[in-house]
């Protein structure tokens, strides 16, 4: 029993440093100001395999350990709605940046797009740097935007400090 417990733990820690790259945040404008978004609310909408069948055509994902997802959304809140303005692939590095027509994902769609399909929390960042995590979104900062969306409406938004912050 102990020979496993060893070998168990020895292979989760191996495994752990794979995926352990912080990630480029998206981009949202609330109030007319960009912040760091830790949430991918595309990531619903590219549940659809057809649509991410598409997505995958533009981008190479899994080349660049920053951005496993092979894009960066760019997102705005207006008028209490949750909207998609532009979708970056390439993101690492300016020679291969590239922004993706929106009528590619969404056909007939006016842009902005208007993200009904998203329902969940968005948590951004404000402050300083409390902490570094070199690990997906898991850095620390003094306090957190939150805002709560129902399919794309904002239904609720408040600020946390750190140590009262829910995870994304």
């Amino acid at each position: 029993m102990k020979r496993i417990l060893i070998t168990l733990a020895t292979l989760l820690a191996l495994a752990a440093p794979a995926s352990a790259t912080a990630q480029f945040p998206e981009i949202i404008k609330v109030d007319a100001k960009e912040e760091s978004l830790t949430a991918e609310p595309l990531g619903k909408y590219l549940d659809n395999p057809d649509k991410f069948k598409i997505l995958q055509e533009y981008t190479n994902l899994g080349t660049c350990t920053a951005l496993w997802r092979g894009y960066i959304g760019h997102w705005e809140i207006k008028n209490n709605k949750l909207l998609l303005n532009e979708l970056e692939v390439g993101s690492c590095s300016k020679e291969t940046r590239k922004v993706l027509p929106l009528d590619k994902l969404f056909p007939g769609k006016p842009q902005p797009v208007f993200a009904d399909w998203y329902s969940g929390t968005l948590v951004m960042p404000r402050g300083k740097l409390v902490k570094y995590v070199h690990a997906g979104y898991a850095s620390r900062y003094e306090q957190y935007l939150i805002m709560e969306i129902k399919k794309g409406f904002v239904v609720k938004q408040y600020t946390v400090k750190d140590k009262d912050r829910p995870s994304s």
